[in-house]
């Protein structure tokens, strides 16, 4: 793959998956509503804590795997590409998690509940044996790719806090449109990791 084309799918998958809708950006966004910016922000910060340790995980997990068996990879591709449509079909189904509600907007609350996060875990175990591990190796590119991602999805945490009530809004009014466009962009992330 032309390495120009595989920043461009992992780029685009990795924004796709942190900005869209998700548990944790619905629950930043609801407490934002609630709460205020100021105490979201340190709920936020153990999101961060949570991913850096989950990222780590999976890369962990994901490079054992690649060292066992070395013919895993069209597995790993085929159930991240797998993944990747799952979750085309869930943004296009983007007004039942609007309904996700949560009461705790603390640090603790943040970093574990990345640990029940499913979307963190699969697409840090789709992004690291896919757009990862088939073409790095050292271990401090590898972490670099888990500091890059988790502040990405800081980054998304941090705007759906910021703009909650203003997100509440455009998805009641423009959600189909947004969910479409979020659902190509994953389409175009699962065919990417054949070609």
């Amino acid at each position: 793959m032309n390495e120009e084309f595989l920043w461009l799918a992992f780029l685009a998958y990795v924004f796709s998956m942190t900005y869209t809708p998700g548990p944790i950006n619905i629950i930043s966004m609801n407490n934002a509503i609630r709460l205020g910016f100021k105490q979201v922000f340190v709920f936020n910060l153990g999101t961060l804590t949570g991913t850096v340790m989950i990222m780590t995980l999976c890369m962990i997990f994901s490079l054992a795997l690649y060292s066992a068996v070395a013919t895993i990879e069209i597995y790993m591709k085929s159930i991240g590409a797998a993944y990747m449509i799952y979750l085309a079909y869930q943004n296009l189904q983007h007004h039942k998690l609007l309904k996700i509600k949560h009461k705790g907007s603390t640090y603790t609350s943040g970093v574990l509940l990345q640990f029940v996060n499913a979307k963190l875990v699969a697409f840090g175990l789709t992004a690291m044996s896919t757009y990862i591990l088939p073409y790095y190796d050292s271990a401090a590119i590898l972490m670099l790719f888990v500091l890059l991602i988790a502040i990405v999805q800081f980054s998304a945490n941090i705007a759906w806090t910021l703009f909650g009530s203003l997100f509440a809004k455009l998805f009641k009014q423009h959600g189909k449109t947004i969910g479409v466009v979020m659902a190509l962009l994953l389409l175009y992330c699962a065919v990417s990791l054949f070609l």
